[in-house]
């Protein structure tokens, strides 16, 4: 047995949101895990022919009748309705409403203007400028910008509107249920205990867990994502249902498990091996101390940003925002080591095909291109008279650094999106040639115009002059050196022959 219960005491109160009746649905009766709570059928259904229908989604005016099955044509209230050229039929007329709410519907009740806004969110949804406008009414901590002023009497239709688009069904009990990030029931769609029942899109509510009486029962909008971090969860929440959660798991700090789906082994407990966790640490599966050998984790704080996002291990009790503190943000030496560690865990932990390995690995990169321009300035553009080490070094960087950003051009083509990689990769390649250009031999300036070419194109349609003479100044770069190359060959070789051709005429001239 549940019940639905006011929550009015937490409602909020703003003047932009008006106060409103907030409500919570809670158990009277215990229920062990895999009960079923409830079984109920939604008030309201928008049928596919609705959705599929361009007639109706391009003619729309209020004109016609509510129509439901059994109501004499007389009984139809002011409803919403189109013109297919054949007959005024009404869009509320593909609503399947159970008969208790037809009378509901014709007495002008907030479910007939939800009824209305579903209608009317099926013909023409709302445009991105009228979404933040709802927002901006029924979400104003999430809107920026001025307040906006809206009548009392338009409030159940823009919520609905905002509602559906969120889902095509209506239900009474069901809507009292609030999500959360840690809850207790779930909702499966088509079970009922009768045919009746599976043919009727009717829900069934059913424990997850045990539930004692008096407990408030709760769902997740997030499926799988339920088990994902907290970034991933409010970003998911915010863009598809338009509020940031609250909930306990999302407001629990790190000391007391923060954001445990996003926990690593702790850094300090567990130094890396090169770029991977020892074996023991990477495959902990089940952190039961099994052989005295048990894995510290650092459990980030619940935040988006990461400021916010400070990790402690309970075991060292090392805070690394502390940490940063005492080293400071101007040791850009330290800094750069960090990104390093968070690379190499992206690595192991996400592979080659996670957006945050790439991310990650050309931040490095333009790093490591910003020190190859200064070192190539300080050391001029003679090759020979260079530190054999140091040049070494900067072969090795510029082939890691060129070996990121061919990965990253493979995973943003295997995206397959309408964008060219270039829009994403152009700073990185531009970086790179100019590197290879400035090593001055033709060999390493010809690897350099390969790179270009992947980009010439993206800079011919959408960078300025400027930058395209540059890319053409990096392309050609191997040709003028050919060309001067050739010139002084030619030049030597000239200069060999007329040294030749004097000595014969020297030699003709001493035998004659």
């Amino acid at each position: 047995m549940v019940e639905v219960r006011d929550l009015s005491s937490n409602a909020v109160a703003t003047n932009t949101f008006l106060h409103h009746n907030q409500y919570g649905l809670f158990a009277t009766a215990a229920y062990a895990e895999g009960d079923v709570i409830l079984t109920e059928s939604p008030l309201a259904v928008l049928s596919s022919a609705v959705l599929n229908h361009d007639v109706l989604r391009s003619q729309f005016s209020p004109t016609s009748a509510v129509r439901a099955g059994g109501v004499d044509a007389s009984e139809r209230s002011e409803g919403v309705s189109v013109d297919d050229g054949r007959s005024s039929s009404s869009i509320l007329g593909e609503l399947l409403l159970p008969p208790g709410c037809v009378v509901d519907a014709r007495t002008g009740s907030k479910l007939r203007g939800m009824l209305l806004a579903l209608a009317s969110y099926a013909a023409h949804p709302p445009s991105e400028e009228e979404k933040s406008k709802l927002i901006e009414l029924h979400h104003p901590s999430l809107a920026k910008g001025d307040e906006v002023n809206s009548k009392e009497s338009n409030d159940a239709i823009e919520l609905a509107k905002l509602a559906m688009q969120c889902g095509l069904q209506m239900a009474a009990a069901g809507s009292a249920l609030c999500s959360i990030c840690n809850p207790n029931a779930v909702v499966v769609e088509g079970v009922g205990n009768s045919s009746a029942d599976k043919n009727n899109d009717v829900s069934v509510l059913k424990a997850a867990c045990d539930i004692a009486p008096g407990d408030e029962i709760t769902i997740s909008y997030l499926g799988k994502y339920l088990f994902a971090g907290y970034p991933i969860r409010q970003r998911l929440l915010r863009a598809n249902k338009h509020f940031v959660c609250r909930c306990a798991r999302c407001e629990r700090s790190s000391v007391d498990g923060g954001d445990s789906a996003s926990r690593v082994p702790c850094p300090i407990c567990h130094p890396r091996a090169g770029r991977y966790l020892d074996d023991d640490v990477m495959f902990d599966d089940n952190d039961d101390g099994v052989n005295g050998f048990e894995v510290c984790y650092a459990i980030p704080s619940n935040g988006l940003t990461a400021e916010e996002r400070s990790m402690y291990c309970p075991s060292c009790k090392g805070d690394y925002q502390s940490s940063k503190q005492v080293t400071g943000d101007n040791n850009t030496e330290t800094e750069q080591d960090i990104d390093r560690q968070f690379l190499q865990m992206a690595t192991s932990v996400c592979g080659s095909r996670h957006w945050a390995t790439h991310f990650l690995n050309l931040s490095l990169i333009e790093e490591s291109l910003a020190s190859f321009h200064s070192t190539l300035l300080t050391m001029g553009q003679d090759t020979g008279n260079k530190d054999a080490e140091t040049l070494e070094e900067l072969f090795v960087e510029i082939a890691e650094a060129a070996d990121g950003i061919e990965r990253a051009f493979n995973f943003a083509s295997s995206l397959k999106l309408n964008l060219d990689p270039a829009h994403w990769l152009f700073d990185y390649t531009v970086g790179l040639a100019r590197a290879l250009v400035g090593l001055g031999d033709v060999k390493s300036q010809k690897y350099g115009s390969r790179w270009i070419e992947k980009v010439e194109k993206y800079a011919e349609r959408f960078e300025n002059e400027g930058m395209r003479k540059v890319v053409i100044a990096l392309r050609d770069a191997w040709k003028r050196e050919t060309i001067n190359h050739d010139e002084t060959k030619i030049s030597s070789s000239s200069k060999q022959c007329e040294i030749q051709d004097v000595k014969e005429d020297c030699k003709r001239r001493k035998i004659g």
